[in-house]
């Protein structure tokens, strides 16, 4: 019986810990990112910090990049006049 919520509880560890893991890999990532946009000239600033945003403004921007002739038009547009 104690080898069995040895297991349970050695399980539940693991898991944790792996979903720390795949927690801090995340922020990571989105940190990098927010620096590659900050520093690209011709990005949208306007996309930084996406995680913080209400869940409308996400859908809308979601929709936007989903629209194949909208935004890539747009950004290629804007692309062209430099």
């Amino acid at each position: 019986m104690v080898a069995r919520k040895s297991r349970v509880v050695w399980k539940i560890s693991l898991t944790t810990s792996h979903y720390t893991t795949a927690v801090m890999l995340r922020s990571a990532i989105q940190l990098k990112l927010d620096e590659l946009i900050r520093v690209t000239r011709d990005a949208r600033n306007d996309l930084l910090n996406l995680e913080d945003r209400p869940d409308a403004e996400l859908q809308r921007l979601k929709e936007q990049f989903s629209d194949s002739t909208g935004l890539v038009t747009q950004v290629a547009n804007e692309a062209n006049k430099d």
